[in-house]
């Protein structure tokens, strides 16, 4: 007797959960019935490689693009299936057609992420008026970032790219990933168009979540422009990180427009000073709804001139932060130096001391991720990382007799 559709739907379900892609195939060569439900799993999520990897070669990219292209030509409903979607860019782009005309298809697409990966390409970026030298392709991307359904959008090394595009972004748009994006400067005709599309549709998309990725000037130019084409006020969830000297001023403005920030995770990959300053971005207003920081200096213990330091000045920063953060839940750090100073030398009694103050009376998940650089000759990895781990965990007592807390230490060694 055949089991209910319902039944085999909710199969299907756990199967692409699962991401079991043979016995979803399988499955669809059971009965001609089951065909869209797989399907729709199936081709749920679809990448547009690019010829950086070892995965494929230019031939090879064309070969894979050319049979997706006859597939939704056979069958274009399942252009509507593809919901998460990852666009590499590649030159080749530019004058082959066929990219354009699969990305043309896709027409409920939910996530977003359009990446270029320079290969045997000195620029880290791919300017935007390089794609729209192929107008199909420029309009193709510009109508995905404009769809309806479109919940999730991450661009990444894309060089001046429109404002427009962005303002004329008309879905409940949640999650805003920029990774190394260069926006396009705003002139008076952009902010007019900006002003001008959101008034006709009455509301601006509404974040819960932002990471940012990128140099403070491009950072600083999404902040400006907030107010015109995102709504930061319900944003929960975010993620900075920069390689410039000084971010602080534009976190400060960031968290400011974040009222109801519960996750904060902050990575400043510089070699001096890479914590200072977070402490007092924070209390800006963060501290009153913040669950869970995540802190990471970045720096791996190397500061150039300075008195060794594995914690980048976090210690202070976490000084000034206890007693204010009342409803902060959990911590999670990762801290970083090399062998050349022994994990015995690391002073952790200034580190119990600010967890232990009862500063942060609703803190119950504390992780702390060491990471230790190996200079010297070929050595037992697993050894070396238990030695390492022990040793640090010895000096930790203090922080592990606290009642109700959840302390989870982990030690890896990275080879030079």
């Amino acid at each position: 007797m055949a089991l209910p559709f319902d039944i085999l739907s909710n199969i299907g379900d756990i199967l692409s959960c699962e991401h079991d892609v043979e016995t979803l195939r399988a499955l669809s060569l059971c009965s001609q019935a089951l065909v869209p439900m797989c399907q729709r799993h199936l081709f749920r999520t679809f990448c547009i490689p690019n010829t950086s990897g070892r995965d494929f070669t230019g031939i090879e990219r064309e070969r894979y693009l050319d049979r997706f292209h006859q597939i939704l030509t056979s069958s274009p409903q399942i252009g509507a299936y593809v919901q998460h979607l990852h666009y590499f860019v590649d030159h080749d782009d530019r004058e082959n057609g066929m990219a354009s005309s699969i990305l043309e298809r896709l027409t409920e697409v939910t996530a977003f992420k359009i990446e270029y990966r320079a290969h045997k390409d000195p620029q880290l970026f791919i300017h935007w008026k390089r794609l729209a030298e192929n107008r199909r392709l420029a309009s193709a991307i510009t109508s995905i970032i404009k769809q309806p359904t479109l919940c999730s959008l991450s661009i990444v090394n894309i060089s001046s790219f429109p404002t427009s595009i962005l303002a004329s972004i008309t879905s409940p748009l949640l999650d805003l990933d920029i990774r190394f994006l260069d926006i396009e400067k705003s002139d008076s005709i952009n902010e007019a168009l900006a002003l001008r599309l959101n008034q006709v549709e009455g509301i601006l998309p509404c974040l819960s979540s932002l990471e940012i990725r990128d140099s403070e000037d491009s950072a600083t130019t999404v902040i400006a422009l907030a107010g015109k084409l995102f709504d930061f006020s319900r944003i929960e969830s975010v993620v900075i990180e920069w390689e410039d000297e000084e971010p602080i001023s534009a976190a400060k403005a960031l968290l400011k427009l974040t009222p109801v920030l519960k996750v904060l995770r902050i990575r400043v990959n510089t070699e001096i000073n890479t914590c200072r300053g977070i402490a007092d971005c924070i209390l800006q207003g963060a501290h009153q709804t913040l669950t869970t920081l995540k802190l990471d200096p970045g720096a791996r213990g190397f500061t150039l001139g300075l008195p060794y330091d594995p914690f980048a000045g976090m210690i202070e920063e976490l000084r000034m932060l206890s007693g204010c953060c009342d409803v902060l839940e959990a911590i999670a750090v990762s801290l970083g130096c090399s062998n050349v100073e022994s994990p015995l030398s690391i002073d952790w009694e200034p580190f119990n001391e600010v967890i232990t103050s009862k500063g942060f009376p609703c803190l119950r998940v504390l992780t702390i991720e060491m990471t230790f650089i190996w200079l010297g000759p070929s050595f037992n990895q697993a050894e070396v990382e238990k030695d390492c781990k022990m040793k640090c965990y010895q000096q930790l007592r203090k922080i592990r007799d606290i009642p109700d807390l959840d302390f989870r230490f982990e030690a890896k060694v990275e080879e030079w």
